[in-house]
């Protein structure tokens, strides 16, 4: 009996939201989590995206996005079973996380 290989997504995401710090994570349909990016400064004084690759080894996987401070609710998107990319924008009163097409993702030249 052979090891079950999980297949790894990649998770592009295009972050400013004006200040305040923010995190995303993704969780499995056990709802574990098995990517977190941990709370980061989500606006460097540059009004422009910041964009984060992460790896999800789990299929299906589910996003969530959180703001600090903010009144509004978690976003949980997904299911997904392949690449996606994500912008993440606003501040900590109005923020969004939409998926996008991957040509907004490709158009990056600074990822991290």
């Amino acid at each position: 009996m052979g090891l079950e290989q999980t297949e790894a997504f990649n998770v592009t995401i295009g972050i400013f939201v004006f200040w305040t710090q923010c995190k995303v994570w993704a969780t499995d349909k056990d709802d574990n989590t098995v990517m977190e990016t941990g709370w980061l400064d989500c606006e460097t004084n540059d009004p422009h995206l910041k964009y984060h690759i992460r790896d999800v080894q789990a299929n299906p996987f589910w996003l969530h996005a959180k703001v600090m401070g903010s009144g509004r609710k978690t976003k949980h998107r997904g299911p997904f079973n392949q690449d996606t990319c994500f912008k993440f924008k606003g501040d900590v009163g109005k923020w969004n996380f939409d998926q996008q097409d991957w040509s907004f993702c490709e158009n990056d030249t600074d990822a991290s």
